[in-house]
Parts: structure tokens; C-alpha cells; sequence
């Protein structure tokens, strides 16, 4: 083999390594992205409480989601439901609370959902922090998993 043909090869060689591991560097990369959990951020003031998170997938979908547990729930109402807005407005008992999913330019979903913060000591656990509640039900069932961070 001439010299020429051996650094052709050699160099050949070591371009496909370069690539090969920058391949390797993105992908443990997005390894590393996709593994973060979604935060949830809850709030709550003396009238409301609020939870949002940032979800990676479809906005519809989050919706549909909802829609689809809420109608499982026989204690739970729809009060007002709008497929364009991608919006609900739900009732159970004397609790009230809206769930609202918006898509953004990165493919997620920016999930809100808000709700009465009057608790008083003899209602259930699951409405003290019913808003928290409702997006952690929901990150469940669609498999996210998520971080909560009360402000």
C-alpha cells in the first residue's frame, strides 16, 4: 500500500470517528433533555389556587385527556366546555375549577388549570389542593413525569 493510500484511509478512518462520536455527544444529549422532569408550579392566594406545567406533547391531546378523565368521574360536572378554546370548566359539589391547555411554537403544551382555594377543614384531602391535583392526574396519565415547585 503507498503512503498516499494510507493517509487516504487513515483519514477516512478518522472522519467516520468524528462523526460517529459527535452522533454519540447529541444523543446522549437528548438523553439528557428527555429526561428531565416537567415542573409544576402551584400557587395559591386566599381566593384561588393555581397549577401550570409545560407538557411535551399536543395541546389537543392534553385536552382530550382531560375530557376523558373528567367523563370517567361520575362525582365530577362539566359546567362549560369549549373544543375551540381547548378549555373546561368542571363542578364537584361546591368545588369549582377550570382546566385550560394551550399549544405553543415548540410542540408542548402549556397546561393551567385553576380552582376555589376556600378549604375549609372538613372537606376532602383530594380539595386542598385540588389545581395540583388535576395537573398531576393528568402528567399520570399521559405518562410525564414531573417535579412540583410551590411558590
Amino acid at each position: 500500500m503507498s503512503h498516499d493510500a494510507f493517509r487516504n484511509k487513515r483519514g477516512s478512518v478518522l472522519r467516520l470517528f468524528g462523526v460517529l462520536l459527535t452522533f454519540l455527544t447529541l444523543m446522549s444529549l437528548v438523553g439528557c433533555i428527555a429526561a428531565v422532569p416537567v415542573a409544576i408550579r402551584y400557587y395559591k392566594s386566599t381566593k384561588f389556587q393555581t397549577a401550570t406545567a409545560q407538557v411535551n406533547a399536543q395541546a389537543v391531546d392534553v385536552y382530550h385527556t382531560a375530557i376523558r378523565m373528567i367523563q370517567q368521574r361520575p362525582d365530577i360536572r362539566i359546567v362549560k366546555q369549549d373544543d375551540e378554546k381547548l378549555m373546561v370548566e368542571i363542578e364537584r359539589g361546591e368545588k369549582y375549577a377550570s382546566i385550560k391547555t394551550a399549544p405553543l411554537d415548540s410542540g408542548q403544551t402549556h397546561l393551567v388549570v385553576t380552582a376555589d382555594a376556600d378549604v375549609e377543614e372538613k372537606d376532602k384531602e383530594e380539595d386542598k389542593e385540588l389545581a395540583l391535583k388535576v395537573v398531576q392526574l393528568i402528567c399520570d396519565e399521559l405518562g410525564v413525569e414531573y417535579t412540583v415547585v410551590k411558590e
